[in-house]
């Protein structure tokens, strides 16, 4: 008989610098039981392209992934400000009411948003002041056609 323990079911909280410098992680999938990020708990991964963030966090340390070259990520919208912006290419917002302030800033390489909704559902959701500051042209994608910025 083979009995598998992983002990990621339980966790709840990524403390502050548990990856910090692992510049082999490559790409992350937070597991759904975690509801925090503390700060600088991704700090300069190196190799860090790709994370996603299930909806159930609901609190992110600021800095969690500074120094992290993301290129792609799927997060809930409160999550967009706590990404290194620079290389960022592709984002898919799995929930959110808001868009947070500079939540894009400086995302020069952003080419896509995928966002699971309908037109209208983008639309309504609230963007904050100065959200794609400094972004160059991007496409949102949604359930029933695109968005151009």
């Amino acid at each position: 008989m083979y009995l598998s323990y992983n002990p990621f079911y339980s966790v709840t909280c990524i403390k502050e610098n548990t990856f910090n410098s692992c510049s082999s992680l490559e790409s992350i999938t937070i597991p759904d039981s975690v509801t925090i990020i503390e700060e600088w708990a991704f700090n300069d991964c190196s190799s860090l392209k790709s994370i996603a963030i299930p909806d159930r966090v609901t609190s992110i340390g600021y800095y969690v992934f500074s120094g992290c070259p993301i290129e792609t990520a799927t997060i809930p919208a409160f999550a967009c400000k706590y990404i290194n912006r620079p290389l960022l290419k592709t984002v898919v917002i799995t929930s959110g009411e808001s868009i947070e302030y500079r939540a894009f800033y400086n995302c020069n390489s952003l080419t896509s948003i995928n966002f699971s909704g309908t037109k209208e559902q983008w639309n309504a959701i609230e963007k904050m002041f100065c959200w794609i500051t400094k972004t160059g042209d991007f496409t949102v994608h949604c359930i029933d056609g695109d968005i151009a910025k």
